[in-house]
Parts: C-alpha cells; sequence; structure tokens
C-alpha cells in the first residue's frame, strides 16, 4: 500500500486474482475485466447513499459492501480525488459537490410532461392523498415527481429521493417489469438481500412482484414506515415494460376497507392516463 492508498502492482494483480507479472498470458483482458469491476464496486458505494444513509465511515462501507478494506479505501480515495465523495470528519464521507453539474443536468432532462403533471394532480385531488411517480434506479425507487394531496394529514417523499426497493407498493410494481421477473432475477435476489427479513425473502419478494404483475397494482401497509400505507400502478410503455410506478400515500389509518377501492381505482386510471400520453420513462434500471 503507498501513502495515498493506491496498493501496489502485485497487491492489485492479487485482488484481481493473478500474480503481477506483466508477461503473464491474456494479462490485457484481465486488466480489462478488473477496470469494469471496479467501475462497477465504485458505483456500489455511490449507490448506498441515500436519504436514510446520508453519510458513511470506511468501516460502515467496508462491512456493508462485503468488500476489502483496501479496496474500499482505494475507491473512495478515487473519488473523492473526482469530487464524488467529500470528506466531512475523521473517516466519515458524504456525497460531494462534483454531483452538483450533473443534477443540474439531470433536472433540465428529465423533465415531467405536462400531461403528465396533469394526471397527478387530478390523483391528488380525487383522493386527497399525496400522489408520487416513482422509477427504478439499480436497487432503489426514485421519486421523480409528486402532487400534494389536499388532506391536512398527509405523508410525503421529498422529490429525489431514493428509498428502498424491499418495501413500498410502487417497489412491487417496478419489480413487476417482466425483465426483472423473467431475465435478471439477480435484481430481486440483491433487493432483497438488502432487506431485514430473513432468507427466504428473495422467493417471496419474487412471487409477489410476479402477482403485482397479474393484478395490475400494490397495496402495502407498514412495511417501510409503520403508519404509512400505500397504493401504486404501473405506467407501461407499448411493449409492456413498466418504465414508472404511480400511486398514492398516507396514514394507514385512511387506507382502509370503506377507502381502498376508490383509491385503487383511481391510481389505476392515473396509470392509464400516463401510459396513454406515450411517455417512455427514463432508462435508469
Amino acid at each position: 500500500m503507498t501513502a495515498y492508498g493506491e496498493p501496489n502492482a502485485q497487491a492489485a494483480a492479487a485482488e484481481r486474482g493473478g500474480s503481477g507479472r506483466v508477461g503473464d498470458a491474456g494479462v490485457g483482458g484481465e486488466r480489462e475485466l478488473a477496470g469494469v469491476r471496479s467501475v462497477h464496486r465504485a458505483l456500489d458505494l455511490l449507490e448506498r447513499f441515500d436519504d436514510e444513509h446520508p453519510t458513511w465511515t470506511l468501516a460502515e462501507l467496508t462491512t456493508a459492501s462485503k468488500l476489502p478494506k483496501t479496496t474500499v479505501l482505494r475507491l473512495v480515495t478515487t473519488l473523492e480525488q473526482r469530487g464524488l465523495v467529500a470528506a466531512i470528519g475523521p473517516g466519515r464521507y458524504a456525497i460531494g459537490p462534483g454531483f452538483l453539474r450533473w443534477s443540474r443536468l439531470s433536472s433540465a432532462s428529465m423533465e415531467i410532461p405536462p400531461a403528465v403533471r396533469s394526471a397527478m394532480g387530478k390523483l391528488a385531488a380525487d383522493t386527497g392523498e399525496t400522489a408520487n411517480l416513482y422509477i427504478r434506479v439499480g436497487r432503489t425507487r426514485v421519486c421523480l415527481a409528486q402532487a400534494q394531496g389536499t388532506l391536512s394529514v398527509r405523508h410525503s417523499i421529498a422529490v429525489g429521493s431514493a428509498l428502498p426497493l424491499w418495501g413500498g407498493a410502487a417497489s412491487k410494481v417496478l419489480l413487476s417489469d417482466p425483465p426483472v421477473l423473467e431475465t435478471d432475477p439477480s435484481v430481486i435476489d440483491d433487493v432483497a438481500g438488502e432487506s431485514p427479513y430473513g432468507s427466504d425473502f428473495p422467493k417471496k419478494l419474487r412471487a409477489i412482484a410476479a402477482a403485482t404483475g397479474e393484478r395490475g397494482f400494490a397495496i402495502t401497509h407498514g412495511e417501510r414506515e409503520l403508519g404509512a400505507s400505500g397504493v401504486s400502478a404501473p405506467v407501461l410503455r407499448s411493449d409492456g415494460r413498466v418504465v414508472a410506478a404511480v400511486g398514492v400515500g398516507g396514514p394507514t389509518t385512511r387506507f382502509n376497507e370503506e377507502r381502498l377501492p376508490a383509491y385503487v381505482q383511481a391510481v389505476r386510471r392515473c396509470a392509464r392516463t400516463i401510459s396513454s400520453t406515450g411517455w417512455s420513462g427514463f432508462s435508469a434500471s
């Protein structure tokens, strides 16, 4: 290890599974694969910064990522040099100022069409509950847009918030996307692995996602936050892909047998309206 946290050539090669000798056969291909792996690992570390975990220590990142401490140190050092993370105290890091430029560009390019916002506004007015629009980004769901409800007691999520995919009605809808269920089952395995539930949860979550796809909506109570409930339905692309989840959330006391049928009807109507506009969402998964 060098003074700046960079491993020497042999240590780096050992981490890749090689000997570190330049003359090794296939070393170019190994380096290319190792480079791709390092990118994925760095992005995985960045994804761990969210509203619930705005800061991390190196020790916490090492434990959460299950990566070697030297690897985490090397990746964090590189991310810090590029301004993507910033040290805010001894051994503690937060998202860095380098993201401000990308955030501004993202906001400009991901503007929600007026027709979509209008449909969400009608949903909020019809139900009195706050309406949210989510997309899947890796192992999280991100709130793209929101229409505040009309009732005085509301449950709101900040636009831009990234929430875990293992809980909540919108998560079930997003995980019902056919490629997630049929082509890349590792997504649900990874999501379930981050939940507070047991080893049998991946199988259960996959079954729930499949049932959600067949039913066309999801209802949850207190999965992510005690006392909060939600109803969500898929926004579909013309080829059947789930590009977003739209729904309402609020106090569980209001999501009762008397109100739920009307909530489900309003949410599904909103989802169909957005789908009919031709809005194809954003490819962020």
